[in-house]
């Protein structure tokens, strides 16, 4: 019958097989994404069309952005333990032009020095001790060979005079050399028991001032690393652009910095983008490709091609003290980005249908 069953009474049920409904759910779920792509791509055809046919039915959206970086090599204060705040001592300008491996950024090591002479004091006050334990160790070692080896030679002795015959001896002294013999080989088996518990102890000793030593070395060498991490190079050739701290203040001499804060950056000239804001009263209004005038603002003003390269999906207010409700436009740079530094600000100008002949998505 198929895929129709018989059931009691006549009734015929039909069950299909779950793979294909999982099929037809795949391809569905394929031909949505692919139609929400083409909306895309048809929007952004139409807006260009509409811009194609002539500009008086054309506007000019102005925004509001600034440079901005895809790739960008941070530039912190270093990981130390017990460490927490920094105090900026050097700081190259804002804008220097540096080679790689050139100091960015010192920080003060004032505190650091301090832990570092402490922990070299310590460090030759644990290995005086360990020359005195060592010696005592090669004493007590001696001591304990040698009640060994003398009860060695008592036992051997006792045992030679218990070994004469007995009738050429009194019976009670031979009895006590016997005793003697006795008493001699207990006392032996316990100087020997003792020598190996003294030799662990020994080891312990020797083991427990070796560890104290190998840890106030290591203190010793990851406070000069520390030390030594202060002075942060920078990480590739380019411009350094010194950033500002949660009160918006720019980092400066003197200034302090927690770890984990990034106190400049040197951007890849090579990923430079703008970042700029765009009403969402004209989002309908904007498509991924359209072209883009952009003037940095100050200075001689240069000026730059674009493309809108990506719109952002949500909206947003555009700032704490301005609700207004935005969208994040992203775009690439075209031509020669020389002289540019990221937080430039910037002004983008792109044409845009009339606001009549929006297009929907």
């Amino acid at each position: 019958m198929g895929e129709w069953t018989l059931l009691r009474g006549g009734h015929r049920s039909s069950r299909r097989p779950r793979p294909a409904a999982s099929a037809r759910h795949e391809r569905a779920r394929h031909c949505a994404g692919g139609r929400h792509r083409g909306f895309a791509m048809i929007r952004s055809a139409t807006l260009l069309l509409v811009l194609a046919a002539g500009s008086a039915a054309a506007d000019v959206l102005t925004l509001e952005g600034e440079v901005a970086a895809l790739s960008s090599a941070p530039i912190s204060p270093p990981s130390v333990r017990n460490a927490w705040n920094f105090q900026i001592t050097q700081l190259a300008a804002d804008g220097a032009l540096l080679k790689k491996g050139e100091p960015a950024v010192t920080f003060d090591g004032t505190d650091l020095q301090r832990q570092l002479m402490d922990a070299q004091g310590l460090l030759k006050q644990k290995q005086s001790e360990e020359s005195k334990i060592l010696l005592d160790l090669a004493e007590r070692q001696r001591t304990e060979r040698l009640a060994t080896a003398e009860q060695a030679a008592t036992l051997d002795k006792a045992r030679r005079k218990a070994d004469q015959p007995a009738d050429i001896i009194r019976s009670v002294d031979y009895r006590k050399l016997v005793i003697e013999r006795e008493r001699a080989t207990r006392r032996d088996a316990l100087v020997r028991q003792r020598e190996v518990l003294a030799r662990r102890q020994r080891e312990a000793e020797r083991a427990l001032v070796a560890a104290e030593v190998a840890q106030a070395s290591n203190d010793v060498d990851e406070l000069t690393r520390a030390l030594a991490s202060l002075s942060v190079p920078a990480p590739r050739d380019g411009v350094l652009v010194v950033k500002s701290n949660w009160r918006g203040e720019r980092y400066e001499v003197g200034g302090q910095a927690f770890m984990g804060q990034r106190v400049a950056e040197m951007p890849d000239p090579s990923t430079l983008v703008v970042r700029a804001t765009l009403a969402e009263r004209d989002m309908l209004r904007i498509a991924v490709g359209l072209p883009a005038r952009v003037q940095v603002q100050g200075g001689a003003g240069q000026r730059l091609s674009g493309r809108v390269a990506e719109l952002g999906r949500t909206v947003r207010s555009k700032s704490r003290l301005s609700p207004m409700p935005v969208i994040d436009v992203l775009l690439r740079l075209d031509g020669d980005t020389t002289g540019l530094k990221t937080g430039m600000p910037v002004s983008v100008q792109i044409t845009v249908p009339a606001a009549g002949k929006a297009v929907a998505p």
